[in-house]
């Protein structure tokens, strides 16, 4: 999450095309619902399906109902499936971090499940 707001703070938005802004949008709906559904549920998998769903979900409404509808901006399908395709990638990046959260997890628990049984190997010892 410090990477995502580092990253966010370091663009520049406004020297940005409005396909960058539309990628950059669909990336940071994705990863941000991703984390909240994944620190509420604690499901990988379907925290990523969230938030990319989310994201998409986003930018085909934004294009068809704001732009296309409301007469309130240009449709455009090119900025619907770069919203899209920024969720995409944002998911996959979550999914990454999300894998390596549990690897460090698990290798965690591998060293005090070491060390219980080599403290309980010493007071047997002893």
């Amino acid at each position: 999450m410090k990477v995502l707001l580092l990253i966010l703070l370091t663009l520049n938005l406004k020297s940005q095309t409005d396909d960058v802004k539309h990628f950059y949008a669909g990336f940071g709906i994705s990863v941000i619902t991703s984390e909240v559904t994944n620190q509420l549920t604690d499901r990988p998998v379907l925290s990523c399906l969230v938030g990319g769903s989310i994201g998409i979900t986003a930018g085909a409404l934004k294009e068809c109902v704001y732009d296309r509808e409301m007469k309130r901006g240009v449709y455009s399908n090119t900025d619907m499936f770069l919203t899209g395709w920024g969720s995409v990638i944002g998911s996959m990046c979550m999914r990454v971090k999300f894998d390596l959260q549990m690897k460090k997890r698990q290798k965690d628990f591998i060293k005090l499940t070491n060390a219980k049984r080599i403290t309980e190997w010493h007071t047997q010892k002893q």
